[in-house]
């Protein structure tokens, strides 16, 4: 349960503040599956600008910046924060395991229903409406910790 803990006070701390992040590389099935999420976190219909990502192999954080335009309605700043289990953890693939939203914390059960169904589909891999993703970046775990 700590661990737990601690890995929502991880995603709490880059929720608030981006300076957290600097620049670097990031693992692309990582930013794949955190970008992905958008698509099924915002009305159906809606066109995205992603404008920063960030990715802490060290961590297992991965951070998406975007604008969300929903049919009809005016454009809005949003943020998600993804972490998935650590390195080396025995599963082969690495497990989603929080999800922050905006700073609003996804629940368990949402989120073994995104590893179970959303992160194996085909759908997960579809681009996403509104033009290229930003240039990634690297979350510096000296800042974070």
């Amino acid at each position: 349960m700590a661990v737990l803990g601690l890995g929502i006070v991880l995603l709490s701390l880059l929720a608030m503040d981006r300076d957290l992040l600097t620049a670097g590389g990031a693992s692309s099935s990582r930013l794949a599956s955190c970008r992905s999420l958008v698509m099924i976190l915002n009305p159906a219909g809606s066109t995205f600008d992603i404008s920063w990502e960030g990715d802490s192999d060290t961590l297992g954080l991965v951070k998406v910046l975007y604008t969300v335009s929903p049919p009809g309605l005016k454009p809005r700043r949003r943020s998600l924060t993804c972490q998935f289990e650590a390195a080396g953890t025995g599963s082969g693939r690495r497990q989603l395991v929080n999800v922050v939203s905006d700073g609003t914390a996804i629940g368990a059960s949402r989120i073994a229903l995104l590893n179970r169904f959303w992160l194996r589909s085909r759908d997960m891999a579809r681009p996403i409406p509104g033009g290229p993703p930003a240039v990634p970046h690297t979350i510096n775990p000296a800042d974070a910790a």
